[in-house]
């Protein structure tokens, strides 16, 4: 049994949030450069995925595109509304991730 074996027998969570992250790189690659807005992705896993929440998605995203992992660009563009959505696209190191062709990350399955 390996280490991810055990960590996720103990916390089955943290297996779930690593294929939500896989599921939105997978996403947002077929989008391409155009990006999906944040509520687009939600929309999209939650027609086959159980219980997944806008907040889950965006706090993805986050992770995603933070400085060190760079696998995702989130912009924030202000809407008619006033309010601000979430913009994100797929990096180059995104596609390299899916593509397996750069070492996996353990936050990603």
């Amino acid at each position: 049994m390996s280490r991810r074996d055990v960590v996720e027998a103990e916390d089955p969570r943290l297996s779930r949030r690593r294929m939500v992250r896989r599921e939105i790189l997978r996403l947002l690659d077929r989008a391409g450069s155009l990006g999906l807005f944040s509520h687009k992705v939600w929309r999209s896993l939650s027609s086959y995925l159980d219980d997944v929440t806008l907040s889950e998605v965006e706090r993805d995203l986050d992770y995603l595109s933070e400085e060190q992992t760079g696998y995702v660009r989130v912009e924030l563009i202000e809407q008619e509304t006033g309010s601000n959505a979430k913009l994100a696209t797929i990096t180059a190191k995104g596609q390299n991730l899916l593509l397996r062709a750069i070492p996996p990350d353990p936050g990603v399955d």
